[in-house]
């Protein structure tokens, strides 16, 4: 089994670690590469692979888990971001149950990066006293770190 039939199953079972999303970007990186008729990154991955992870992605919106979604709640919790966030958003991010991975946008001038989009999903705002243990949707982000030319963690629009 190759590297991306091996994301393809991570992604179809539900969840994907830190080391299938960073296999997933330098794929899709590699490929975009080829569109734009450079050099590859040394990867081996077909445009008919990258194009069925992505599907998969569309599909199972695989829960992030590990390292990563440790990351997450610690990036969106920072009190260095904390002033960008709308009210809500910070009840939201206040109560993460978890994050999936919604899809990679494609940045740069030529389009030759990728940056994963993950949704955060919170647990139910308490009803009176009661929580019902059910999580909703609250919002999609992407993080693109100063060092890359980016500003940290920013919303973006949901593709549904």
């Amino acid at each position: 089994m190759n590297a991306m039939q091996k994301h393809l199953k991570a992604i179809t079972s539900g969840t994907v670690t830190k080391t299938n999303m960073i296999g997933i970007r330098k794929a899709i990186n590699h490929i975009e590469r080829l569109n734009n008729r450079w050099s590859g990154n040394h990867i081996a991955a077909t445009y008919d692979e990258v194009s069925a992870v992505e599907q998969a992605l569309h599909d199972h919106r695989p829960r992030v888990i590990g390292e990563l979604h440790d990351t997450g709640i610690k990036l969106l919790q920072s009190p260095r971001y904390r002033k960008r966030w709308q009210p809500w958003q910070k009840l939201a991010i206040d109560a993460i149950d978890h994050f999936r991975l919604a899809r990679y946008d494609r940045i740069g001038q030529y389009g030759e990066y990728s940056v994963p989009v993950y949704e955060v999903w919170a647990k139910t705002p308490p009803k009176g006293d009661v929580v019902d243990g059910s999580s909703y949707q609250a919002f999609s982000f992407r993080n693109i770190p100063w060092q890359s030319g980016g500003n940290g963690p920013e919303i973006v629009e949901q593709s549904k």
